[in-house]
């Protein structure tokens, strides 16, 4: 098993990043890694979304496999019946009523792991962190202009 671990602390609410972060509509206003999200946001829901790697993006079509409000969104996609599996993580960490920790995690399991994670390691952190950023601008503006 491999993972890619990222967090940012962000100066917002926790309900208004989760409101972020679910609004998938919004995702190619702000999002510079997951460029498209589409989907029945539900347990068991499938997933259209576009990832932009570094020279190419790449079309995914996971399940969301753990929600929980305001706290954890995550999906899991399989690839050639179970060679490579991911499940991506979102979760919302509270700190106080007006700050939470964004942990962004992959974790990969299957027979073809080690081929397959160690080449996309550096480039999925990348994305991740760029994410987290735009993710932490654009929540604590939204935050700051309520105020």
């Amino acid at each position: 098993m491999e993972e890619v671990h990222t967090s940012i602390g962000i100066g917002a609410p926790a309900s208004g990043v989760w409101k972020l972060l679910t609004d998938f509509a919004g995702y190619p206003r702000w999002n510079p890694f997951i460029t498209r999200m589409a989907g029945e946001l539900r347990l068991g829901g499938r997933l259209d979304a576009d990832i932009k790697f570094t020279e190419r993006t790449v079309t995914i079509n996971p399940t969301i496999v753990g929600l929980e409000s305001e706290r954890e969104l995550c999906w899991r996609g399989v690839v050639g019946n179970g060679l490579f599996t991911s499940e991506h993580r979102l979760e919302i960490q509270p700190v106080t009523h007006n700050r939470v920790v964004l942990v962004q995690a992959e974790r990969f399991t299957g027979p073809v792991v080690e081929i397959i994670a160690k080449k996309l390691d550096a480039t999925l952190r990348r994305g991740f962190e760029e994410m987290n950023a735009a993710a932490k601008r654009i929540a604590e503006g939204a935050w700051k202009n309520s105020e």
